[in-house]
């Protein structure tokens, strides 16, 4: 089976490839079609955007073996009423950084005047469709909470202020290896990886 990723995130490839690669499943970028459209995100639920996603990776798809997914994923701070949410890769501005969306998720958190801890988690959203609109979908979550003082140079996003449960270090102080252990796409792709098998 050749598998297609619905994103223009190389470090998402990356650590699906890494989860999901066999001599079974070859996993690709959306650059092997015609590159990821864009795709207003319009939905309000992670799974409304992830086929969205995929439905418009799907268009391109002329594998008779070929199946795309598409993510949807971001995170959720309870003081905050569920922000960032679906939100989360914008929450600064259309064209905002990384470090641009930390620094409003911690300036948002002083501003709600809230003792710590600031419990968060990390919700990712996988829909998995072939060209003939056979649709697979599953959801997987990291739980832990935000610190203001940021850490560590690996992962992306949020990762450097999201520590997890059982965990004394950020996400971003976590090897690739540990991350998806217990990442929230992690966890997703787990449960996308028993649903491969019985496909």
């Amino acid at each position: 089976m050749n598998l297609y990723i619905a994103t223009n995130n190389q470090h998402k490839v990356d650590e699906i490839k890494a989860v999901l690669s066999s001599d079974d499943l070859n996993v690709y970028s959306a650059s092997e079609l015609d590159g990821m459209p864009y795709v207003d995100e319009t939905e309000n639920t992670f799974n409304g955007n992830a086929l969205l996603k995929a439905k418009a990776l799907a268009a391109q798809l002329v594998d008779p073996n070929g199946y795309v997914l598409a993510d949807d994923s971001g995170l959720m701070v309870n003081v905050l009423g569920g922000e960032p949410g679906v939100c989360s890769a914008r929450y600064a501005g259309e064209n905002a950084s990384d470090d641009d969306n930390c620094k409003k998720l911690l300036n948002a958190l002083k501003s709600a005047n809230k003792q710590s801890p600031y419990t968060a988690r990390f919700v990712c959203s996988l829909v998995m469709l072939n060209g003939k609109g056979e649709l697979h979908a599953c959801e997987g979550t990291s739980e832990g909470e935000i610190v203001f003082d940021a850490k560590g140079e690996n992962g992306f996003g949020y990762d450097p202020i999201f520590k997890p449960n059982g965990f004394s270090k950020t996400m971003a102080e976590l090897t690739p290896g540990e991350k998806n252990a217990i990442s929230h796409r992690g966890n997703a792709l787990k449960k996308l990886k028993q649903l491969l098998s019985g496909i």
